[in-house]
């Protein structure tokens, strides 16, 4: 087996709004979207149709968000999962990070300031609307 890639699956109430803060406060983009009823398959982003599911794209990162319920009923054995029960932290290497934090602080709440780690990372870390913490990495040298 080799892995090819990762996409997280966050578990979420609003689809919708998640995908409002990403696309508009984070600067992602929108992929693909399905709402409940047959055929829902939404290839470009309407804000005004309700979604159970949804990808958002920035490089080559990619994330899912699923709609609590709709999880619930996929996966069985997680019916009585609460949402928000567990916030993730997702660590995302991006290429300009001292741009991207002047561009999004005013917008979002920061939870770890802007720093240089004795790792040899430029990072800091914010809270995204459903609690998750992520965090914004740029190798040092590379600014």
């Amino acid at each position: 087996m080799k892995a090819l890639s990762l996409a997280p699956n966050m578990l979420v109430e609003d689809v919708s709004g998640t995908l409002d803060y990403y696309i508009n406060t984070l600067g992602f983009s929108y992929v693909m979207g399905m709402a409940e009823e047959e055929g829902g398959l939404y290839l470009e982003y309407n804000p005004e149709v309700a979604l159970s599911f949804a990808i958002v794209a920035n490089g080559t990162v990619q994330l899912f968000f699923q709609q609590m319920e709709n999880f619930r009923r996929d996966i069985c054995s997680y019916a009585s999962l609460v949402t928000g029960a567990t916030p993730i932290s997702l660590y995302i290497e991006i290429d300009a990070v001292d741009p991207y934090f002047e561009e999004i602080s005013p917008k979002t709440e920061i939870v770890g300031e802007l720093r240089n780690t004795f790792y040899g990372m430029r990072e800091f870390y914010i809270r995204d609307c459903n609690g998750n913490i992520l965090g914004f990495a740029q190798k040092l040298g590379l600014e």
